[in-house]
């Protein structure tokens, strides 16, 4: 089409005068008039001539836009939950997560927060913490499951919960290379458990002191 003979004409032309060769992709015309993606490399030769090998790709791009359409399904799905999601690498680096971690991070972007550790990003204790657990995972194998860890500590006292659910992260060969994290925030479940054992103690300490006297009842230390 009219936009490729540009583009060869632009770019492709003057590279193949200067290097005497160039490989890279292409729209291709069929006899039928239907347009296909083609792999083209292109050879200069010293009387002048022109070698021109093409590989029909259509296979090949249908494939990449499926993993890619694939991919971008996936990155909506653990976006859209509030549960952060992220995979690290033997060092704790993030390799990936999605956007309920970032914001945990307090960024706005993945960029900001791949190829750092929670060290570069927590408060100390919290991130040598965070780091003993995953190395421990990928040192034996062993997942962390439904574990309770803090989210935030303020004067040493624990303000925010999570929990935590750590696994290896496996290359195609079955080595561990890194964890997979998922974590939600527990804080206000863990408020309603501490008022609640908060209420049972009150209860109990009203159940055995007597309403008029405010004293013990002897009838809990005589039977």
């Amino acid at each position: 089409d009219d936009e490729e003979l540009r583009r060869f004409a632009r770019d492709i032309m003057p590279a193949l005068g200067r290097k005497g060769r160039w490989h890279g992709e292409a729209r291709g015309l069929k006899k039928d008039g239907t347009r296909f993606p083609q792999e083209l490399s292109l050879t200069v030769l010293s009387d002048g001539g022109l070698v021109c090998v093409i590989q029909d790709i259509t296979r090949r791009k249908m494939a990449e836009e499926l993993l890619e359409a694939e991919r971008t399904l996936l990155k909506s799905m653990i976006d859209t939950v509030p549960d952060r999601i992220y995979a690290k690498d033997k060092l704790g680096r993030f390799i990936v997560c999605n956007e309920a971690m970032v914001r945990r991070m307090g960024k706005t972007t993945m960029a900001e927060i791949v190829g750092k550790s929670d060290i570069d990003l927590l408060p100390k204790e919290l991130a040598e913490r965070f780091h003993s657990d995953e190395q421990t995972i990928i040192r034996t194998g062993t997942p962390l499951i439904n574990s309770e860890e803090p989210l935030e500590i303020v004067d040493g006292r624990v303000t925010r919960w999570n929990l935590a659910t750590k696994v290896p992260l496996l290359d195609k060969d079955g080595n561990r290379i890194g964890i997979v994290g998922v974590g939600r925030e527990i804080t206000d479940l863990k408020m309603a458990q501490e008022a609640l054992k908060d209420s049972e103690k009150k209860y109990r300490e009203l159940s055995i002191m007597d309403d008029l006297t405010q004293l013990y009842n002897a009838r809990y230390f005589y039977h």
